[in-house]
């Protein structure tokens, strides 16, 4: 079972991928062969769900911890640094799931 959940347009969560997505824009070739380049689309993001399935997201942590003991076991490489300037704060609907 899976549930959706719209967030709201002040939530840091909304924003950070309104900013990731509108950001990727490029410029694209005017039809397939042109020479000619159009300017990146101006887009206006409406809403943005979040889809939760629970098990899938239990699968995907498990995982990542597997991999991550992997790569420090005996090959001596070191902790991944931290992306602390990532991070933003879980939802209030939401239960954190990763330490």
């Amino acid at each position: 079972a899976f549930s959706m959940d719209r967030l709201m347009p002040d939530d840091p969560v909304y924003m950070l991928f309104s900013a990731l997505f509108s950001k990727s824009c490029a410029e694209h070739r005017q039809s397939f062969q042109s020479t000619k380049f159009c300017p990146a689309p101006q887009l206006i993001i409406r809403h943005i769900d979040v889809v939760v399935n629970p098990r899938l997201v239990k699968q995907y942590f498990t995982r990542a911890e597997e991999i991550e003991g992997l790569r420090r076991g005996d090959n001596g490489c070191s902790s991944i640094p931290s992306l602390q300037h990532l991070k933003i704060p879980h939802r209030k609907s939401s239960k954190p799931l990763w330490p």
